[in-house]
């Protein structure tokens, strides 16, 4: 859905629930977190909002119209349902395992994304060698299945 933003308008909310996902086609908006202003900007092109909706958490950050804007949205429901049919799929179920790892708990939403990200897979056949005592320690494995 096309949307228009006048300059000033706060776009998303810091704290509020996430309901859209947005793309911004012209203008450029702030972005704030906890009051702050950061010196990154949202420019056309980008898209912000995911985190919410894939994680149904608060917004992370306030995002404020600098200029006029054009944005398009998606809703959260048509948002989850192109993801189910996506690749990103793949990512929000290796984020849903990769927060029940002990060792990764403590890790927010954001970092929990870039690792699954930049995972990769590996297939081994029963009774194969993984890793043998003595080799370099260079690759990190979680065991997935």
């Amino acid at each position: 859905e096309k949307e228009e933003m006048l300059e000033g308008m706060v776009i998303i909310q810091q704290g509020d629930s996430g309901d859209k996902f947005y793309v911004l086609e012209h203008g450029s908006a702030q972005i704030k977190v906890n009051g702050q202003t950061l010196e990154q900007t949202v420019k056309p092109g980008s898209a912000f909002g995911e985190l919410a909706l894939m994680w149904n958490s608060p917004r992370a950050a306030t995002i404020v119209a600098m200029e006029d804007c054009i944005l398009w949205s998606l809703s959260r429901p048509l948002f989850r349902r192109l993801l189910a049919t996506s690749s990103s799929n793949q990512t929000v179920q290796l984020c849903e395992f990769l927060q029940n790892v002990d060792l990764l708990k403590p890790l927010g939403n954001q970092e929990t994304t870039k690792i699954a990200r930049a995972l990769k897979s590996e297939m081994h056949s029963d009774g194969e060698y993984i890793i043998r005592q003595g080799d370099e320690g260079d690759v990190f494995y979680i065991i997935y299945k």
